[in-house]
């Protein structure tokens, strides 16, 4: 598998997580179907699917967070994409923002969120 962009500049062992990669939204939804996953980190442009597709696919789990990373503005797509456990990142976006939402979303949902 491919490593992306996002997953080379990123110890993720460090923030205590060990990431499923996987390289378009079908395959995203495979992974999280075969695991049990702390959070979903998508990005709104992906091959075969959107973002926003594959949040909506799941809503089956609906505690599951979900994190889009977008360079585009926010579009009607992922607005209704986007749950009460969910954060959307700008692109470009720094490790550490990237942090903050994982920390607040997985950690210590009982955080308020902007």
């Amino acid at each position: 598998m491919r490593t992306s962009a996002l997953s080379s500049r990123i110890r993720w062992k460090v923030l205590g997580y060990r990431p499923v990669i996987t390289e378009g939204g079908a395959t995203a939804t495979e992974a999280i179907g075969a695991v049990t996953p702390d959070a979903a980190i998508l990005d709104f442009a992906m091959p075969g699917m959107s973002g926003a597709d594959v949040a909506r696919r799941l809503r089956r789990l609906p505690d599951l967070p979900v994190i889009f990373a977008s360079g585009y503005s926010e579009t009607a797509a992922v607005s209704s994409a986007r749950g009460e456990r969910s954060r959307l990142l700008r692109n470009p976006f720094k490790v550490d923002e990237l942090q903050v939402a994982l920390r607040g979303l997985v950690d210590d949902p009982q955080l308020p969120q902007p």
